[in-house]
């Protein structure tokens, strides 16, 4: 049995990596956790 979470993340919009070198690796890491079942919620500054 596998325990979902429920993470948060915090960070500079995800829309476009345009001035955030950070936003590809962020997508693809809520990507992945969102398949593996956990409940994600991004808040961007």
């Amino acid at each position: 049995m596998t325990k979902r979470l429920d993470i948060v993340f915090l960070g500079l919009s995800l829309s476009s990596s345009w001035g955030n070198g950070h936003a590809t690796t962020f997508r693809g890491l809520l990507k992945g956790l969102h398949e593996l079942g956990h409940r994600i919620t991004f808040l961007e500054r």
